[in-house]
């Protein structure tokens, strides 16, 4: 049976939430049914529902008056939705009840409930869903392997699995095996019953077919095309041409980034996706910033969007059309909500065409006095990022509008308004997974010119514990010592931060291959601290830093310290990188699991671990000088 996946998303900006309510009717709908969703008690609410679905993927945004409605298709598979204003979450991500005619909930509802709980960690919870899912439809065989990954410390899988009827001549139960073996890690046994589909040549009809491609060779055009030759499904069909074409951007292949980037724009005429191809294939010098404008302006909400406007702004700047560029980005702003391109062209503006800067700070006064926090809501909830991203993101934006302010106050000379920015800019940041020091930097620049000295001292010291080599933060501290004393006041002053600011948070054990063929697992490294580094071959910060911290391993002997670089990539894709990039870490393959236990959402992220097991520093993100700070922490573990 064909499943639509249906993710429905309603986003309410609300005067109070605490007084707030909703209701869902009817409370038991079926398929085919209408769902409403009314808001009481305020009838300004704003309500937006995103819906995407298999086959028929679709948005929807239907805002007026705190109500929305929203069809079941006939052949639903689950829906899952929560409820939100623009700063908390009023009803947490839940699957909505629907029920067949004979009264019991539809294929995929415990399913989808057992898929949240595992995702929260209550393995239990999610075990009694997925066994529900089975007793109700015994054919679910996503419920059956997940709850066969939950429980594998206590079933024999491999025996449960070779006993089922018919493998091979179910294509269902075929391909969810298929996908089982790749989340275990056992790709040997899936690419073979991937190749057994293949050679049946069934049909593809599970949305996890996309991840397939992580561990095929990418320039295998025959798997690939024979695989996409199996998917009838054009939602499906559609998804796996986007990914083949972005492994290709990754792979920098040209070739293939050409032939699926043409197919994919063939046959995708309407969605934002298409712009986003354009864009990778004008990265790729595959198509001109004139094919890619048109598309941009289509759809600027489209996850590239921004970067079109930026890069064709940028063109008539190195071309020194500097007046057309900035009329030119006026009237980007002034048409479309684009705040990204908003920051991202105002530090431009302070570098390039600095003679702007007090217009443009009287445009974004204008035109975004506040943003406003639903508008950013609904701007990123259509890039499908999740409530809790959008927190993050909304922050991450804040951090950055307000520096942007912060410095074009400075630019015109108002250093009490830039001032106020930049604190306002370092509180956001303190709310983000993100540690910029060069917002530190502004923000200690101006605690010093406005005589604000003790904030300016107390300030660079932080930022020196975190960037050792800052060079502004180090100008600050030579104001107030003599020079002849500044290295080791400023390193006797980390040593003791550092002592105060570890985590001292148990880590937990994994094991994992080097591409040499040597296995790592953490509880035998105990009595030596161990280095991570998370990194990617694509990732340009990652690259810039390895020639750096690859003089750390020489420091020290490696019966003490142990250093590891974690990339979730295969070991062909990293042995060929580090033929041209040496890397001096014991540099390591398939990472996902250890990226995935320790909570890595950036990259790059080092985290050091000492002698007895605990993590006591993590750095996330390019951070120059990282290996200094890196070494100290170790010397101080290693006491």
């Amino acid at each position: 049976m064909k499943k639509i996946f249906a993710t429905l998303l309603i986003a309410i900006l609300l005067s109070s939430c605490n007084k707030s309510s909703f209701n869902i009717s009817p409370k038991n709908p079926k398929p085919g049914e209408t769902v409403k969703i009314k808001i009481k008690s305020d009838e300004y609410a704003v309500v937006n529902l995103h819906y995407e679905a298999l086959p028929d993927s679709q948005m929807v945004i239907n805002s007026h008056n705190g109500y929305a409605t929203f069809k079941i298709p006939e052949n639903i598979y689950y829906i899952t939705y929560d409820i939100e204003n623009s700063d908390s979450m009023i009803k947490p991500l839940s699957v909505l009840e629907i029920y067949t005619d004979s009264g019991k909930p539809i294929r995929g509802y415990y399913f989808a409930k057992g898929m949240l709980l595992a995702k929260e960690k209550k393995t239990t919870d999610a075990i009694n869903n997925f066994k529900k899912e089975t007793d109700l439809y015994p054919s679910n065989y996503d419920a059956f392997f997940e709850n066969l990954f939950l429980t594998n410390a206590k079933i024999n899988k491999d025996s449960i699995i070779v006993s089922l009827n018919k493998k091979y001549s179910n294509p269902d139960l075929l391909e969810s095996t298929i996908n089982y073996y790749y989340k275990t890690g056992n790709i040997a046994l899936a690419q073979e019953y991937l190749n057994k589909f293949l050679q049946r040549n069934y049909t593809f009809t599970k949305s996890y077919l996309s991840g397939y491609l992580t561990y095929y060779n990418k320039d295998n055009s025959k798997i690939l095309d024979k695989i996409l030759s199996g998917v009838t499904n054009e939602q499906l069909k559609k998804q796996f041409i986007l990914n083949l074409f972005y492994y290709s951007v990754m792979d920098n292949n040209k070739t293939r980034a050409k032939t699926y980037g043409n197919l994919y724009i063939n046959i995708d005429t309407t969605s934002a996706n298409r712009a986003d191809v354009l864009y990778w294939m004008y990265r790729m010098k595959l198509k001109s910033i004139n094919d890619v404008l048109p598309l941009a302006k289509k759809f600027p909400s489209s996850r590239y969007a921004s970067r079109v406007f930026g890069n064709y702004i940028n063109l008539l700047i190195e071309n020194n059309k500097k007046d057309s560029a900035y009329s030119t980005a006026k009237s980007f702003i002034s048409s479309y909500f684009l705040p990204d391109f908003i920051i991202n062209f105002g530090y431009s503006v302070l570098e390039k065409i600095p003679s702007k800067t007090a217009d443009y700070l009287n445009l974004i006064n204008k035109r975004y006095p506040e943003i406003n926090s639903f508008k950013l809501r609904n701007y990123y909830a259509i890039r499908n990022y999740d409530y809790n991203e959008f927190v993050n993101k909304k922050n991450t934006f804040y951090t950055y509008f307000y520096d942007l302010k912060s410095r074009l106050f400075k630019g015109i000379n108002d250093n009490n308004n830039a001032l106020k920015y930049a604190k306002l800019a370092v509180e956001h940041m303190k709310l983000t997974d993100n540690d910029d020091t060069d917002i530190l930097d502004n923000l200690a620049s101006l605690f010093f010119t406005t005589g604000k000295n003790n904030d300016a001292k107390s300030l660079a010291f932080k930022i020196l514990t975190k960037s050792p080599s800052d060079s502004i933060a180090r100008n600050i501290i030579s104001k107030f010592y003599p020079k002849s004393n500044i290295d080791s006041i400023i390193n006797s002053e980390i040593n003791k931060r550092l002592k105060v600011n570890t985590l001292n948070i148990k880590a937990d054990n994994f094991t994992i291959k080097s591409i040499n063929g040597k296995t790592f697992s953490l509880d035998k490294l105990r009595g030596k601290v161990v280095v991570l580094n998370f990194w990617a071959t694509w990732c340009g910060p990652c690259k810039h830093e390895i020639p750096y911290i690859s003089k750390l391993p020489g420091l020290f002997s490696s019966d003490n310290v142990i250093f590891l670089a974690i990339s979730d990539e295969d070991s062909t894709r990293i042995a060929k990188f580090v033929q041209t990039h040496p890397f001096k870490y014991n540099v390591c393959f398939k990472g996902n699991k250890v990226s995935e236990i320790y909570n890595i959402k950036a990259i790059p992220t080092h985290i050091i671990i000492d002698k007895k097991g605990y993590v006591q520093y993590k750095h996330i993100g390019y951070i120059p000088g990282i290996e200094k700070k890196i070494e100290m922490e170790i010397k101080l573990l290693l006491k």
